[in-house]
């Protein structure tokens, strides 16, 4: 046997060992499925479920720039609606929440991952192209 064949064997040994690995791991690992609110899931239930992002947006009904902010969201809403929570609270209504949450410059956006902030957000919230 020479050594290139030997190189031939070594390699299909390897790539049968590794395909065995990546279908053993598919077999037996199951799928992560998102939390994903039930269409009848009341306010608790729908509460308790915890989402990978929250998006809290601190609405001004009338101003051009929170509403197209409010546009992107629901987009985002309804697209990645099982990952993602978006939560929009109206200034107008609520200025306690605002007022606890330090906002002063109306639109605003806060990202939550877990019990942090990630970002804060102005009215600039989508990057440039």
């Amino acid at each position: 046997m020479t050594y290139e064949e030997r190189a031939i064997w070594i390699r299909q040994g390897v790539l049968l060992i590794l395909a065995l690995g990546i279908g053993g791991a598919v077999w037996f690992f199951p799928d992560r499925k998102p939390a994903k609110a039930p269409e009848t899931a009341s306010d608790e239930e729908a509460a308790a479920i915890v989402y990978d992002l929250e998006f809290y947006h601190y609405h001004v009904p009338g101003m051009p720039e929170s509403e197209e902010i409010a546009d992107s969201l629901d987009k985002v809403d309804k697209k990645y609606g099982r990952y993602v929570r978006v939560n929009r609270v109206d200034i107008t209504q609520n200025p306690e929440l605002a007022k606890a949450e330090k906002v002063t410059r109306p639109p605003k956006v806060v990202m939550m991952a877990g019990d942090g902030g990630l970002k804060r957000v102005g009215k600039d919230l989508r990057p440039e192209v």
